[in-house]
């Protein structure tokens, strides 16, 4: 079997739902195998969520270093379309929007476990919040929902992500 994760991308960013003994099985499965993946483009940045999402935080946020941060070129930041430590002989291509997408999505939508849907935001948030080691949470002070500024708060340990409408 390959190392590409694509089946969790089904649960994350796709909202495939399951049993939770089923998602879980599934994400250790395929994290077990990624590490000859992990620098290519595409499904590297969401890789931390799937950990964070069993509870193993110290692989959370190396993943989130080795599926990101190793994809950051100097000196002006852009983000590449590999792992520049993991895939040296690649040339440089950047800006890679999707790398920046799965890194964005992974903030606002995967580590909050937030699942858009047509019910009420407050309901958006689908269990307790697990953050990567030595992250405390992630803050947004303003997101747009339904043409309305919200903001997003969610802090290690949390029942759930909080979605509050401005006042």
């Amino acid at each position: 079997m390959g190392a590409t994760p694509e089946a969790l991308a089904g649960f994350f960013p796709g909202g495939y739902r399951c049993d939770d003994k089923l998602k879980q099985d599934t994400i250790r499965f395929y994290l077990s195998r990624v590490d000859s993946y992990i620098g290519s483009p595409m499904l590297s940045a969401p890789l931390s969520v799937y950990a964070a999402w069993i509870g193993d935080r110290k692989r959370s946020a190396t993943l989130f270093e080795q599926g990101y941060a190793e994809f950051i070129n100097q000196p002006f930041w852009e983000t590449n379309e590999t792992s520049n430590s993991r895939m040296p002989d690649k040339p440089r291509c950047s800006p890679l929007f999707a790398n920046i997408g799965g890194f964005l999505s992974s903030l606002y939508f995967g580590l909050p476990r937030i699942h858009i849907g047509s019910g009420p935001i407050d309901a958006w948030s689908e269990g307790v919040v697990t953050m990567p080691a030595t992250w405390e949470g992630i803050e947004v002070e303003r997101i747009w929902v339904r043409g309305k500024a919200v903001r997003l708060s969610a802090l290690h340990g949390d029942q759930s992500a909080q979605l509050e409408l401005e006042a």
